[in-house]
């Protein structure tokens, strides 16, 4: 009975582990998707400034998004939506 539990068990955590592996992989549509998404936040806090750091912020923000792309010369996606999300996460915006 407990070998079949502890068999039970590491299948379960492989079958859990493989599911957030899945997850966590990002493909190319999935990066040009945040990638875009970022862009038009961006795009509408450069409108909304209203101080010059404020528009530093922008143009910093979006620098970073011009140097993720370099991802996709290498098709590693999966770096490219994780830069992304941090890009996001730096300047309050949900992706």
């Amino acid at each position: 009975m407990i070998k079949r539990f502890a068999v039970f068990s590491v299948m379960l955590s492989g079958i859990a582990l493989s599911g957030s592996l899945a997850e966590a992989a990002c493909d190319m549509n999935q990066a040009i998707a945040k990638m875009a998404k970022l862009s038009e936040a961006l795009g509408q806090r450069a409108a909304e400034a209203k101080t010059a750091q404020d528009s530093q912020k922008v143009i910093d923000a979006n620098k970073k998004v011009t140097d993720a792309a370099s991802f996709y010369q290498k098709q590693d996606y999966s770096a490219a939506c994780d830069a992304y999300d941090k890009i996001a996460n730096e300047n309050n915006i949900k992706l």
